[in-house]
């Protein structure tokens, strides 16, 4: 089961870098990068403060994606992430991985996203969730 989820998503993550529309990808979303690293080098820190500057820098990049279900996905929001990571790879020094997909099942599933950052040559790991939900947009936190 572990290997068929992996090479599904081995296979989504193939297939989405050829789906990604020119208009999805390459639009300027007024990202602010520096406040977004900021807030991502901060997180563990015991203030809604970080929180905020990575949910104010999320939802602009997120604010058109709508989940598009199917049977390969039936919350269709996978492809919404890889086009959210390419949005995010303007940002220099900042990598972002899926680390399961709508595997946290609460009230409206979750998705697990390992970002990391370089500060300084440093590699600071964190984990982030995103609701993944079909009735709903692809939101942080």
């Amino acid at each position: 089961m572990v290997m068929k989820k992996s090479y599904l998503i081995i296979l989504l993550l193939i297939f989405t870098t050829t789906l990604c529309k020119k208009d999805e990808c390459d639009l300027d979303f007024g990202l602010d990068c520096k406040k977004l690293k900021t807030g991502i080098l901060n997180a563990n820190l015991e203030t809604s403060e970080n929180d905020s500057l990575i949910s104010v820098e999320i939802d602009k990049l997120t604010k058109d994606l709508t989940p598009k279900p199917s049977k390969a996905d039936r919350n269709g929001q996978l492809n919404n992430l890889y086009i959210l990571f390419n949005r995010l790879n303007t940002c220099d020094n900042l990598t972002f991985d899926i680390c399961c997909y709508s595997c946290i099942q609460t009230g409206i599933p979750q998705t697990e996203v390992l970002v990391i950052a370089d500060s300084n040559g440093v590699q600071i790991k964190r984990i982030f969730d995103f609701a993944t939900g079909y009735q709903m947009n692809l939101t942080f936190g």
